[in-house]
């Protein structure tokens, strides 16, 4: 899908399906069925950004039970400690490909959501575009903020 840009409008970074304009931040996520969701952010109103992992701890729990399970039983029952050592294994492998590099950026008491595998080129990608959204954030507050100072108080003072 093409995106239409607003007039000066232009790409200054992008990460997995977050697209960082000059103008907003939106997301493009290609649901079930073929449709497209598109949500869009304008840099204004965008709130915070967290930069974190999501993983699911229970899997390394569920794996040390069950290699202390296979401790407990070594003396007993060989097979069912090399099957509880192997469950445990797996599940210690399932952990480490299930965890996900997330960005998740707010604005209006909503959330878009990005997620990638977390090889350090993705890392870097993803710092960098929190840093590019930052900066762009603190650009668009300070020309609003000088916009409103220039428009109301300045005069007031310069009338003297």
């Amino acid at each position: 899908m093409k995106r239409k840009m607003l007039r000066g409008e232009l790409v200054l970074s992008t990460w997995e399906d977050l697209t960082l304009t000059t103008h907003r931040v939106w997301q493009l996520t290609r649901k079930s069925g073929g449709t497209v969701e598109l949500t869009t952010f304008s840099l204004e109103d965008v709130s915070w950004v967290r930069f974190g992992r999501s993983h699911l701890p229970t899997l390394l729990w569920l794996a040390a039970a069950a290699a202390l399970g296979g401790v407990a039983v070594l003396d007993h029952d060989q097979i069912i400690t090399y099957g509880l050592f192997a469950g445990s294994l797996l599940l210690m492998v399932l952990y480490a490909t299930t965890r996900r590099l997330v960005v998740v950026v707010a604005a209006n008491g909503r959330e878009v959501a990005a997620q990638s595998d977390g090889d350090t080129a993705h890392v870097e990608g993803a710092m960098q575009f929190i840093d590019e959204l930052e900066r762009r954030k603190m650009v668009v507050r300070v020309a609003k903020e000088t916009a409103s100072v220039s428009s109301s108080g300045w005069r007031a003072v310069e009338g003297r």
